[in-house]
């Protein structure tokens, strides 16, 4: 323990008021630094997941579904074997459009999965966000328990 110089009961008090109101200064300034670390973290979340909603939204919206269109016959033709060999065609479109569908059917179904895996699971700035966070709490608390330290060898300084 350092050799402190004997002081007055007066002269100790006032020491250990002054040292009490640093503390209290110093712990509100730290938590009002915690504060805006929390709330800067909170609008880094909430502006990365506006990102990964407007990301989704346009993925959606950029998604095309298959059409087919037939083609313009011009003059219908009145020979029957025409329209058979047509109606042939049709079946075999009708049958790949259903399989196409079948598989953006699938692949949506994954789509959706992966999007509520991606919403559910924490992303990689929410966890520096979180460690940001820990970091600033325990700064805090080690300029604190400093200041306590220093309180403490005011109290055992002999009269």
């Amino acid at each position: 323990m350092e050799d402190f110089p004997t002081l007055d009961k007066a002269a100790l008090n006032a020491e250990i008021v002054r040292a009490l109101d640093e503390l209290v200064a110093e712990s509100k300034f730290h938590a009002a630094r915690i504060k805006e670390g929390f709330a800067e973290t909170d609008e880094r979340i909430r502006r990365h997941r506006l990102e990964e909603e407007e990301r989704a939204r346009r993925m959606a919206t950029d998604t095309l579904l298959a059409r087919e269109t037939p083609p313009s016959y011009g003059e219908v033709p009145h020979r029957l074997d025409r329209v058979e060999g047509r109606l042939g065609d049709v079946d075999a479109r009708l049958d790949r459009i259903e399989r196409t569908l079948a598989d953006i059917r699938e692949q949506m179904a994954t789509k959706a999965d992966l999007e509520e895996v991606r919403r559910t699971m924490a992303t990689k700035i929410e966890l520096e966000a979180t460690n940001n966070k820990i970091k600033m709490v325990a700064d805090g608390y080690q300029n604190v328990d400093k200041r306590l330290d220093k309180v403490a060898d005011l109290l055992q300084r002999p009269w």
